[in-house]
């Protein structure tokens, strides 16, 4: 009888907004969410989500509706209450996965045989071939667009770019767009 005049001021203290109360109540009944969470937790689903993230949803869930809240009157309605909404969190996201597009069961790890989609660092003869393409861009170009390509490269942003070449930001922005749409078609 005492845990429950205990849990009722608690819960009395929660509802009137106490932040003691909330963390003295979050620090009690968290493992309790936690195990109930991780009792129907799918194993597949562990690399996507942690046990914490849900119980931070249950948490979260509980104190947004504290008129439900009030029903409870006892530790035991409480546990049972934020352990069923933990459970359904859990399976309305296994759902929510379990469509074709989210499915996590036709995910296919990565292994040696993907080696192309691993980055790798330019050779030389990538550099050469850059800096080759780079050079008849320029030379194609005015000098004052010239310039602009120039100070792009040194990481100049287009306020200095502008306050340098005494021109709007804007008009270097959208020539350096221009000229990579070029590039790219």
């Amino acid at each position: 009888m005492d845990d429950n005049n205990e849990f009722r001021e608690l819960m009395l203290r929660v509802r009137k907004g106490s932040a003691e109360a909330i963390v003295l109540l979050i620090r009690k009944y968290q493992p309790e969410v936690l195990d109930a969470i991780r009792r129907v937790f799918d194993p597949k689903l562990r690399s996507k989500f942690d046990s914490t993230e849900f119980a931070q949803s249950v948490w979260l869930s509980f104190f947004r509706a504290p008129k439900r809240s009030a029903r409870l009157s006892t530790s035991r309605q409480f546990v049972a209450y934020v352990v069923k909404m933990a459970r359904n969190k859990v399976f309305m996201e296994e759902r929510h996965r379990g469509t074709l597009k989210r499915d996590v069961s036709r995910e296919v790890p990565l292994n040696e045989d993907c080696e192309e989609l691993v980055a790798r660092d330019p050779q030389p003869v990538d550099t050469a071939i850059a800096l080759e393409r780079l050079e008849k861009i320029l030379k194609d170009l005015s000098p004052r667009d010239r310039q602009i390509v120039e100070l792009r490269l040194q990481g100049k942003s287009y306020a200095e770019i502008g306050a340098k070449l005494k021109i709007d930001p804007n008009t270097a922005h959208r020539f350096i767009n221009k000229l990579g749409k070029t590039i790219l078609t």
